[in-house]
């Protein structure tokens, strides 16, 4: 849904990763014909990968346990699994390969969660746009389109939530701001009348900013909606020293 809203461009489901492992398969038939068990096999491929204690030492009073594996490089490297030497009852050597199947492939996933709820993210960028209308619009879409089953919900996240946000913040804050400024101007007024005067002439001087967003494409920014706040900050001064 979110690729059919006009703008979107690279979306992509954030699936969980899975962690990587390394798959061993004994082949029955090969097995017997090298006349190898396969509990050994397994064995000597836990030894080998693992280490297993196959003696003791001393270390002045300390008895340290001393362990056979095979060295880091051979560890490390996954395609030298296959190459792994075992013995087989008869004496000769086989390779891992011979006997088993070596692959790797993607284990378990790894289950994103948040406030004890299991998440999935779906990003996309946005090009040619605001983000803020574009945010708008795959709302809609999505709540036309898509019903959700009970006890799953969405939630918009990123650059438009975060600017969201502060436009909220920065309304409250004008909003108290300008409860303020009433209140200072009535005092210096100390008149009702002169008061309402100011408070008439707000809008005038407000009219170059509007004509100037109207100009550039009729959108306000945040920083654009900064200066409105400051541009009346200033306009009640000036009115305020006229009056």
């Amino acid at each position: 849904m979110l690729e059919e809203v006009p703008g979107a461009t690279e979306v992509q489901v954030q699936s969980p990763p899975g962690l990587p492992q390394l798959v061993l398969r004994l082949r029955r038939g090969d097995l017997e014909r090298w006349g190898s068990d396969a509990v050994e096999v397994l064995d000597l491929i836990r030894t080998a990968y693992q280490g297993d204690v196959v003696g003791q030492t001393y270390q002045g009073s300390q008895v340290v346990d001393v362990i056979a594996i095979l060295d880091r490089d051979s560890r490390d490297s996954v395609t030298k699994v296959g190459d792994l030497p075992l013995r087989a009852p008869g004496g000769a050597y086989v390779a891992l390969r011979q006997i088993a199947d070596v692959h790797e492939r993607a284990g378990r996933y790894q289950v994103q969660h948040e406030g004890g709820q299991r998440l999935a993210t779906v990003t996309a960028n946005v090009a040619g746009g605001y983000v803020a209308s574009f945010v708008a619009k795959a709302k809609a879409a999505i709540a036309t389109k898509l019903e959700l089953p009970p006890g799953i919900w969405l939630s918009f996240a990123g650059t438009a939530e975060a600017q969201a946000q502060s436009r909220r913040d920065l309304f409250i804050n004008s909003l108290f701001a300008a409860l303020g400024i009433v209140l200072l101007l009535s005092i210096v007024n100390r008149n009702w009348r002169n008061l309402v005067l100011v408070l008439a002439n707000l809008p005038f001087a407000l009219v170059g900013g509007v004509l100037a967003v109207f100009a550039t494409g009729g959108r306000v920014s945040l920083g654009g909606m900064g200066g409105f706040v400051t541009l009346a900050g200033i306009t009640l001064r000036n009115l305020a020293r006229s009056g």
